[in-house]
């Protein structure tokens, strides 16, 4: 057995808050298992309980075929890089790469192989000399992952290494850890806030909120399939448009109605989702990702909607435009709901994610202005849909 487990494992703290409540997660041999989440959900709690530094109040932690939930970090044979790098000023690179292993009392013979093969990794050879001050931002974060490197551990331990590295470097930096991690194929668990970040580094991607992991996925799983509205408007930038509307059978077709707006589901669609039919006559939250909008004139076109642009951002290759076109919909679909009022926490997700203002990202040539009117073409197949008292995909 190795990689990285985590069975059933929580973290209370003395005052009773709960970090970390029942995770289960299995890091797989050479796999990068990314978690992400927003501020205070609880991932850089459970890293830390992985590496020792928080010792967790319930569940089983192994690394590779060992029980480590009650052995200190010195012995769990993990390597942490972090945020900040932590370098020796006064130590050249060579000096802060081997420094761990010269406090093991590792032979200096083979400090030196070591530090010499995982510069020869890095692209760090002819920088060995040199002290961190004389280093870019890069180079330094670089130095760090020699330091892991050189030990050779049985998984790395990443909380949010490129935080501190201006956007540019940020995505050099992402192919280089990923590159590296798959030559040397160490299990690695890696915390970022940045849903990018772990979209794009990530073999799968766990998703948590308030200590809870919401989905567990490759990145496709998570874009395509999202569980519930949380995980819809975390994954994806701009993040999913969610809005308020109502299922309806007409003709024998689903359709869904946002305000004066009406969206026929397909019937492959609607048949692939089991439950959809069973939502006839009530309301739900309809999500729909900015890359699905198609700029339209065809005024006869049953999926389209007229628009009033709010803003516009162009970004070369690509056009946002904002609306808010829809915002009537959802006060009318909050009322005509009633019981939202009921169903305590679910409310407080649906007021959060379901929103006025809309985003559609578009061909870089449609030309629009601001205050004008947009005709847009909602794509059918690309709709979300998801309970609004549960706040899950409805499938």
């Amino acid at each position: 057995m190795s990689g990285i487990q985590l069975e059933r494992v929580s973290k209370e703290f003395p005052n009773g808050f709960v970090a970390v409540d029942g995770i289960s997660l299995d890091v797989a041999d050479g796999e990068f298992m990314a978690l992400v989440g927003p501020s205070g959900c609880g991932k850089t709690t459970t890293l830390r309980m992985v590496a020792g530094l928080e010792e967790a109040t319930a569940g089983t932690i192994r690394i590779g075929d060992r029980d480590v939930t009650d052995l200190p970090p010195r012995k769990r044979d993990v390597a942490m890089v972090f945020q900040s790098y932590a370098l020796y000023a006064h130590m050249s690179v060579r000096g802060n790469i081997g420094f761990g292993l010269k406090m093991a009392g590792m032979p200096k013979a083979e400090i030196a192989s070591r530090v010499d093969e995982a510069a020869s990794i890095l692209g760090m050879t002819e920088l060995l000399d040199r002290k961190p001050r004389e280093l870019s931002g890069g180079q330094r974060q670089r130095v760090a992952m020699g330091r892991a490197i050189v030990r050779r551990p049985a998984a790395f331990l990443m909380d949010e290494p490129l935080s501190n590295l201006d956007a540019k470097l940020r995505v050099e930096m992402r192919g280089e850890i990923t590159a590296l991690q798959r030559r040397i194929e160490t299990p690695t668990l890696y915390v970022t806030h940045d849903q990018t970040e772990a979209m794009t580094m990530g073999d799968r991607v766990a998703i948590l909120r308030d200590g809870v992991i919401e989905q567990l996925g490759t990145p496709g799983e998570l874009y395509e399939s999202p569980a519930n509205m949380f995980v819809a408007s975390f994954i994806g930038s701009p993040a999913m448009n969610l809005i308020n509307g109502r299922c309806e059978m007409v003709d024998g077709r689903v359709t869904i109605a946002i305000g004066e707006a009406r969206i026929t589901i397909p019937d492959a669609v609607a048949a692939a989702h089991s439950e959809l039919r069973g939502f006839a006559g009530r309301e739900v939250c309809v999500g729909i990702r900015p890359e699905d909008f198609i700029d339209v004139a065809d005024p006869a076109d049953d999926d389209a909607v007229d628009v009033v642009v709010t803003r516009s951002e162009s970004l070369g290759a690509e056009l946002f435009v904002y609306f808010e076109e829809f915002a009537h919909a959802r006060a009318q679909a909050a009322g005509a709901a009633g019981g939202l009022g009921n169903v305590g926490s679910a409310v407080d997700d649906l007021e959060a994610t379901c929103r006025s203002t809309m985003v559609a990202r578009l061909d870089r040539d449609c030309e629009v202005a601001v205050g004008e009117r947009c005709r847009l073409r909602i794509d059918p197949t690309r709709v979300y849909l998801f309970d609004p008292e549960t706040t899950g995909a409805i499938r």
